[in-house]
């Protein structure tokens, strides 16, 4: 089976060979090392008739990979540590991955709910206490929060199972089905810096389709069910 694999853009080989993965559809875990080392090689063919410049870590892998193979037409019966060892690489990057696309869902969704909410007028037909939803929040995130750094939260997202905005969507619809929900408590459960974010552009979301409707009582802000939608 022939593969149309691009040649560039490649953070490293460990991207290179998940992409691998991806097109024959393999699990990680399940790697078919023949396959796959076939498949690097060609492509590392294929970088150097387009004149790329091969990092040394890509031929390092190449020889790795190469050695694997060996050992496996061999049948030896001993457990082969540098599969398992490379399996381990590729699980971890994969997750490296997925917590970088994350990180910009998270900042998709900053940008295109919460700083949009600042800048665009509150017209007559939107809740008159948006502004102050939109303050709670900015207050919650700045204090009642604990900040991180951006290394420290990569690390903390590899291990984590990503949050969504279609997730966030169907708590906030279980969360006011039979009951107001109020706005910061409903925050402050959440605990987690990312999950707040998504559930806040969530709620904006809910809003802006009419789902929710909000009102004040006393400094609260309480989020309550549309029932005429």
């Amino acid at each position: 089976m022939d593969y149309i694999i691009r040649t560039d853009g490649y953070e490293g080989p460990l991207d290179l060979l998940l992409e691998l993965i991806k097109k024959r559809k393999m699990d990680i875990k399940q790697l078919r090392i023949s396959e796959i080392t076939q498949d690097y090689l060609d492509t590392l063919q294929q970088m150097e008739k387009a004149n790329m410049e091969l990092a040394s870590e890509f031929t390092e892998m190449a020889s790795l990979l190469l050695d694997i193979k060996c050992k496996s037409l061999l049948h030896d019966e001993k457990k082969d540590e540098s599969k398992d060892e490379l399996i381990k690489q590729l699980e971890d990057y994969q997750r490296y991955k997925e917590s970088v696309q994350l990180m910009k869902q998270l900042k998709d969704v900053e940008e295109r709910h919460f700083k949009r909410t600042f800048v665009t007028p509150v017209t007559k037909r939107k809740p008159v206490c948006v502004s102050d939803l939109v303050r709670q929040y900015q207050t919650f995130m700045e204090s009642a929060l604990p900040s991180v750094s951006p290394l420290d939260r990569m690390d903390e997202e590899r291990r984590r199972i990503p949050y969504t905005l279609e997730g966030e969507l169907e708590n906030w619809k279980k969360a006011i089905d039979n009951q107001n929900t109020p706005f910061l408590p409903y925050l402050r459960s959440l605990k987690e810096r990312e999950q707040v974010i998504m559930a806040f552009g969530a709620l904006l979301e809910l809003i802006k389709s009419n789902m929710v409707l909000i009102k004040k009582e006393g400094n609260a802000i309480v989020i309550i069910k549309n029932k005429e939608v």
